[in-house]
């Protein structure tokens, strides 16, 4: 009977946390809401119209070693800059772009190409002009052929990499890379960019209204990294959940909690961020811990992490800085398509 009871007790919980996040996520996912099919159907068309346009040079078989690694520095990568694109083609990279994200992710990443243009004009300003400062740096590739039931996309540059891979069971959205410098433009004509500032929000928010002995569970006892731990190579190095978890939240707290997660499936389309959401809470909230290193305050420096079975999210605050922040989701199951965590336990002994 007592399991019968908690069976049910957990059944209604991720019911609840289900129904309390994607209602949300159903008022600002996407640009037009459309079913599934209408979704999945656009993003063929627009990925199919793209690689019309752009060639061999954008275009790659799936089993390429260039489409399951990914980098967030700047540098050359497969595919075609948007400096390098017709106006036409621009148009078509640009719509692909926005039937993979929701309107709120199409302004994150947009506004994340923005502060490339800030950082040139400072560097120019400073006297130390920087070519690799380049709003139209941003690369589009195709692998696979988007007319059937398997290919992949990439959008990638400094501080943007999002990889999108089309399979039978639908549509892997990770890695998923972002990242911000500045974090906020004060003056000039990007006053009032800031792509990342309501993740921080929401993040400080959870961790101040942390009680002193689940603190003391999320606060871990190393030295706040200089940057995000799981890097190009290193996406399996974070196993051990670490934190305090979920279930020892509050009402308020899991709200709390439930936002943040949203903050990131919420970036995508409403088809891929609703199948996302439900992943990510899948296991319950005694599954997810959160964990916390750093300053408490906007002008702190700082580290986090949301651990679930699978998958981890990170934000970091690079180095010492707060105006410099990193952020990445690892699904370790479905990482590019494939299954990143059995491939690691298949060759390492634990």
């Amino acid at each position: 009977m007592q399991e019968r009871a908690a069976a049910k007790d957990h059944g209604h919980m991720i019911t609840t946390l289900l129904r309390s996040a994607l209602l949300p996520m159903a008022m600002s996912l996407s640009l037009a809401a459309s079913p599934p099919e209408t979704a999945t159907e656009a993003r063929q068309d627009a990925a199919r119209k793209l690689a019309a346009n752009m060639g061999a040079r954008s275009i790659h078989p799936m089993d390429h070693d260039a489409r399951t690694t990914w980098a967030f520095l700047p540098g050359t990568r497969h595919g075609t800059r948007l400096s390098d694109m017709t106006p036409q083609q621009r148009d078509d990279a640009m719509a692909l772009l926005r039937t993979l994200v929701s309107r709120n992710g199409y302004e994150t990443v947009t506004g994340i190409f923005l502060l490339e243009g800030e950082l040139r004009d400072r560097a120019i300003a400073a006297g130390r002009p920087d070519a690799s400062r380049d709003p139209d740096q941003y690369t589009f590739a195709i692998w696979g052929d988007p007319a059937t039931p398997q290919w992949a996309a990439r959008v990638e540059g400094h501080h943007v990499s999002l990889n999108y891979t089309q399979t039978e069971d639908g549509m892997r959205m990770t890695p998923l890379f972002l990242g911000a410098a500045p974090v906020r433009v004060l003056t000039g004509p990007r006053a009032g960019t800031a792509p990342l500032a309501h993740i921080e929000t929401i993040a400080l928010a959870l961790r101040n209204s942390l009680t002193a002995e689940q603190a003391n569970l999320a606060i871990l006892s190393m030295k706040k990294p200089h940057d995000i731990l799981l890097q190009p190579g290193r996406e399996t190095s974070l196993l051990k959940l670490e934190g305090v978890p979920a279930g020892t939240l509050s009402g308020p707290q899991r709200g709390l909690l439930i936002r943040l997660v949203s903050a990131y499936s919420g970036l995508l389309a409403t088809d891929i961020g609703t199948a996302a959401q439900r992943r990510l809470l899948e296991g319950g909230p005694d599954a997810i811990t959160f964990a916390w290193i750093g300053g408490t305050t906007p002008e702190a420096p700082r580290y986090w992490r949301l651990h679930g079975p699978d998958w981890i999210i990170e934000f970091d605050c690079v180095g010492n800085s707060t105006d410099h922040v990193h952020t990445v989701w690892h699904d370790l199951r479905c990482n590019f398509g494939g299954d990143l965590l059995q491939q690691h336990l298949s060759n390492h002994d634990h």
